[in-house]
């Protein structure tokens, strides 16, 4: 069920983005900001050739259904974590004993599923999200996620919330696509975290998450603001070949382990100002257009330009 189409989610998501495209095309220029004016330019391409666009006849009816449809799968999720592992953490998020659930030898697969409501404040046993499509905002604020959380090729049409949320397993994003803000501030990542080829389109806000075992961000595209203020990575954290298009904010980060930044690109201000590396810190062929920020940065072992 959850997996089965639901048209009128995908009718409703258009009939919104194009709304945001007559607000944001009303604006004088000027008077927008970088993120507005690289979100009119995404709507613009988006719409180019679809001028034969109709109306819903009655988006009051539509949005009546939409939202009973959004309570009947959200329910489903919510009985699914009733019946999943309970955790006990401790006062620093580590995990101090873990017990199954009735149906957490189950295997769930939510691939290719159409998601247009919250799931926040759940527990997900198996998340197998792999190119799943998420309508309206995808909220997952507060979630655990107890085993491996699949979100490759995933497509954020809207706004991706995450904050706070823990991952007890590896958070797969290989290749995702998050077409608004993606937001994982204070996320909890405590093994295996990749993003590699991800695309962020509005602004990425990583502020304070911390990655306790090993993360891969290697060619991912930032196109807005990439927010790394305060995150924490204890193993070794790749960023190769990354394309930071605007500001690349990670002041006051550590680098607990070797980091390897070679070959990223950053077109804008690219602030490690108060940044700590205690162990190899690699910026072979990095290209800095404009200022490269590291006062008042640590560094304890080797530094490769």
């Amino acid at each position: 069920y959850i997996r089965s189409p639901f048209p009128l989610a995908e009718k409703i998501e258009e009939y919104e983005a194009r709304k945001e495209l007559e607000k944001l095309q009303k604006t004088e220029s000027e008077n927008l900001s970088e993120e507005e004016s690289s979100r009119l330019q995404v709507l613009l391409k988006r719409f180019k050739d679809s001028d034969e666009y109709e109306k819903p006849k009655d988006i009051t009816a539509d949005y009546a259904k939409l939202h009973e449809e959004q309570d009947v799968r959200r329910t489903i999720f919510a009985e699914m974590s009733k019946r999943s592992s309970t955790l006990t953490m401790d006062e620093n998020n580590n995990i101090v004993k873990a017990k199954s659930g009735k149906w957490s030898h189950f295997q769930f697969d939510f691939s290719q599923a159409p998601i247009f409501y919250p799931l926040t404040n759940l527990k997900i046993e198996k998340g197998n999200f792999s190119s799943a499509k998420f309508y309206s905002d995808a909220s997952f604020s507060w979630t655990t996620f107890i085993e491996t959380a699949d979100f490759k090729s995933a497509t954020f049409a809207q706004k991706a919330d995450f904050k706070l949320a823990v991952f007890v397993q590896t958070a797969d994003f290989m290749r995702a696509a998050f077409t608004q803000t993606a937001d994982f501030m204070g996320a909890i990542f405590t093994q295996g975290a990749i993003f590699s080829w991800a695309t962020f389109t509005q602004t990425a806000n990583f502020r304070g998450a911390t990655f306790s075992s090993d993360v891969n961000f290697s060619w991912a595209t930032f196109t807005q603001t990439a927010d790394f203020m305060r995150a924490t990575f204890t193993q070794t954290a790749k960023f190769k070949s990354v394309i930071f298009t605007q500001t690349a904010n990670f002041r006051g980060a550590t680098f607990s382990s070797d980091v390897n930044f070679s070959w990223a690109t950053f077109t804008q201000t690219a602030d490690f100002m108060r940044a700590t590396f205690t162990q190899t810190a690699k910026f072979k062929s990095v290209i800095f257009t404009q200022t490269a920020n590291f006062r008042g940065a640590t560094f304890s072992s080797d530094v490769n330009f």
